[in-house]
């Protein structure tokens, strides 16, 4: 699912968003699977997809979702989501749990991962949008789309039930830790500020166990807050940012850091983004002036990737010769807080991905009509890549290898961050979207069909030969 922090904000957004890309594929990764996405269960590989189809006579519509086996070539029906909406789906450490909509009120369904054989199915009186789950895969956070301030609720993977996080703000945002069952929140207090005799905006940092928070049996304590917190801390004068950039909780890979994107009410300066930077074991708090989100890290989490809109193309009056605003990269010492401005090839504004093995950030224009720019931190070095204008909306990264794999108008592309090289990839389809298969290391990909009433085919695709091992024909519904 491509979102802000908990995947609160819905996929359309992507385009357009600046700062760190949402847009990277991953396998085991909640997908949201309404406009074809694949998603692909880690664990078995097999990939999922959700076939629409329409009666010609009755224009009745039949939603199946199905799951296809990468070495037998077998496709099973999952479950049947017909006039249904706002599917999902997640790969919990219980099964597979699909979640779905209908009259604003969602339906969660758990199978086996094996046989797809039901185990829990679970009715809300909500409907809820984005999904984020911890790194043990027992509790998935997502938000409350039909409250006020869309609340965040935590599910329990195994049995469903859900948990509202309490607060007496009026917006939050959270994200898990990687490597533990740990939630960091950032909560906003006085947010409309439209009236003379409002009071300052701040904000409150908090973070959990979910161990603690579930052996107190989710009760708050006499603050309105789940008792036990790691951390509570309170920062004046800053309040959410919800445009272009936007307040998504960063946490660096070695969950050392997390840092919050906010925009600065201060009225005595004159700064109108910041970073908050965390330590998460010591609640140390600093403050980076002039620096948006969301944020990324380099693999050994020692910088912090933001931008701002200082780039060098901005004239007197803060802007390109074409209206925009020209961003540029900061690299920020995550230990002084120095920053190092970099300025890319592109006008207007970014969306960057940063390597997750060597030290490279591909950064693209935010709305993918220019060249992408291939920038080598260890070598001080930015790089436009040849080729086409491209976007960084679909792409999978295959670790180990360096390399990004790109879905773009229709054709796939390979960018060697090693060999600073772009390639166009011949095939003898379309794609429409694609995924990876780590075990198999393999890619998965739909076609553009050859007919409107053909279902995209699936193909299975080796990045080292450059062929489909396979190509799975989606069969037509099924006879009644």
């Amino acid at each position: 699912m491509r979102a802000r922090s908990l995947a609160l904000w819905a996929p359309l957004l992507v385009t357009g968003c600046t700062g760190l890309s949402l847009g990277e594929n991953n396998p085991g990764g909640d997908t949201f699977l309404e406009y074809g996405d694949i998603a692909v269960d880690d664990r078995t590989e097999k990939a999922f997809v959700l076939n629409n189809f329409v009666d010609e006579k009755t224009a009745e519509e039949t939603s199946l979702l199905r799951s296809i086996d990468p070495d037998s070539a077998a496709v099973s029906e999952v479950i049947d989501l017909s006039g249904r909406g706002d599917a999902r789906i997640l790969f919990p450490a219980s099964g597979i749990l699909v979640m779905s909509e209908l009259n604003q009120k969602d339906e969660l369904v758990l199978f086996d991962k094996d046989t797809f054989k039901e185990k829990a199915r679970e009715e809300v009186d909500v409907r809820y949008h984005g999904t984020r789950m911890s790194p043990s895969r027992n509790w998935i956070a997502v938000a409350d789309n039909t409250s006020e301030k869309a609340p965040i609720h935590i599910i329990d993977g195994e049995i469903l039930t859900q948990r509202v996080i309490p607060h007496n703000g009026e917006w939050l945002e959270a994200m898990w830790k990687n490597q533990a069952d740990e939630l960091f929140s950032i909560v906003f207090y006085n947010m409309d500020q439209s009236q003379p005799d409002a009071e300052a905006p701040y904000a409150r940092i908090l973070s959990w166990s979910m161990d603690q928070v579930a052996a107190g049996q989710f009760k708050p304590d006499d603050t309105g807050f789940w008792p036990d917190r790691k951390l509570d801390i309170q920062v004046p004068n800053v309040t959410g940012d919800f445009l272009f950039s936007f307040t998504w909780v960063g946490i660096s890979p070695d969950d050392k850091w997390a840092v919050f994107p906010v925009r600065e009410a201060d009225p005595n300066t004159p700064e109108e983004y910041a970073l908050i930077v965390v330590e998460t074991a010591t609640g140390d708090v600093r403050i980076v002036p002039n620096a948006k989100g969301p944020v990324g890290f380099t693999p050994d989490s020692s910088t912090i990737v933001s931008y701002d809109d200082s780039g060098s193309q901005n004239g007197a009056n803060g802007e390109t010769p074409n209206g925009e605003i020209d961003q540029r990269l900061l690299l920020i010492d995550v230990e002084t807080l120095e920053v190092d401005a970099q300025d890319v090839d592109i006008s207007g504004g970014i969306s960057y991905f940063i390597s997750r093995d060597g030290n490279f950030v591909v950064v693209a224009s935010n709305y993918g009509d220019e060249k992408i720019v291939l920038y080598d931190l260890d070598n001080n070095k930015s790089t436009q890549m040849a080729g086409p204008a491209l976007g960084l909306d679909e792409f999978v990264s295959r670790k180990g290898q360096n390399e990004l794999w790109l879905a773009d108008k229709g054709s796939l592309y390979k960018l060697d961050m090693n060999q600073g090289e772009l390639s166009l990839i011949d095939l003898a389809y379309s794609i429409q979207h694609l995924n990876i298969l780590p075990k198999h290391d393999w890619m998965v990909m739909s076609d553009v069909p050859a007919t409107g009433d053909a279902q995209p085919a699936i193909h299975f695709f080796d990045p080292v030969s450059l062929k489909d091992v396979k190509a799975v024909e989606m069969p037509a519904v099924p006879a009644d």
